[in-house]
């Protein structure tokens, strides 16, 4: 998680500008089931820097985060401070939630973020699935996604980002690169002003799966789909689980 933590300060950036719109998006789709389901008890175990579980605790659900980067996990206490919501964050690999939370803890879990496609091995996440599994209260519903990677085979360079900051003018761009089972996603800020530039790249590897293999894994893992639907920004697929 060494890359996580060099990029917290520049995640948004990934997003391309459409960091707030489908943040607003998933989080009202969210806020929605939660309410249809009477649910308060969450535990968000990839919560990055603070994505959905920021907004969520400012909607009144009972929140706890949880992440591997400590630099995520710096930017969620900056997020949450900002928006003047306070709950419970550790620094955590969400493949030993049973070091600190005990079982059936929660009435949900969230992972998202395409956050277990970042555990390279296949034993390892069903491990991870197997301690969401163990946290939640029976009937509790796991929620993750799934990307799109065959529009990443597509679309392998991003459009970019441009934006200023003190004085330079600032590139965000990304390039995904497939390589057998692991994908590669390079990401880069790119500084320049006047002729000078520097250029800091981020490479971050993820877990190539096909659909039809990652709902088996699930399964396997012990638990039933019961929901599945197209994601924010037609960016992959929403599962909810049991």
């Amino acid at each position: 998680m060494n890359h996580y933590n060099r990029l917290a300060p520049y995640y948004e950036f990934l997003y391309e500008g459409t960091y707030e719109d489908i943040q607003t998006e998933e989080v009202d789709w969210l806020d929605d089931f939660f309410q249809a389901q009477g649910i308060t008890q969450v535990l968000d175990c990839s919560c990055g820097d603070g994505f959905h579980a920021v907004p969520l605790a400012q909607r009144g659900h009972q929140l706890t985060g949880s992440d591997l980067s400590r630099g995520m996990i710096r930017q969620a206490k900056l997020r949450s401070k900002q928006a003047g919501v306070h709950f419970p964050l550790h620094v955590l690999d969400f493949c030993q939630l049973n070091k600190t939370f005990a079982p059936a803890s929660f009435e949900v879990v969230l992972a998202l973020g395409h956050s277990l496609m970042h555990v390279l091995d296949a034993d390892q996440t069903r491990r991870a699935l197997q301690q969401m599994k163990r946290v939640l209260k029976p009937e509790g519903f796991l929620i993750l996604d799934f990307p799109d990677f065959e529009a990443l085979e597509d679309n392998r360079l991003s459009k970019g980002m441009v934006t200023e900051e003190k004085g330079y003018h600032v590139l965000y761009l990304s390039h995904w690169d497939r390589q057998g089972d692991v994908v590669y996603l390079h990401f880069y800020r790119i500084l320049s002003r006047g002729r000078n530039a520097r250029t800091r790249k981020f490479t971050i590897p993820l877990r190539y799966w096909n659909i039809s293999d990652f709902e088996a894994l699930i399964t396997s893992a012990g638990f039933r789909i019961v929901h599945q639907e197209q994601a924010a920004g037609n960016k992959g697929h929403y599962f909810i689980a049991q």
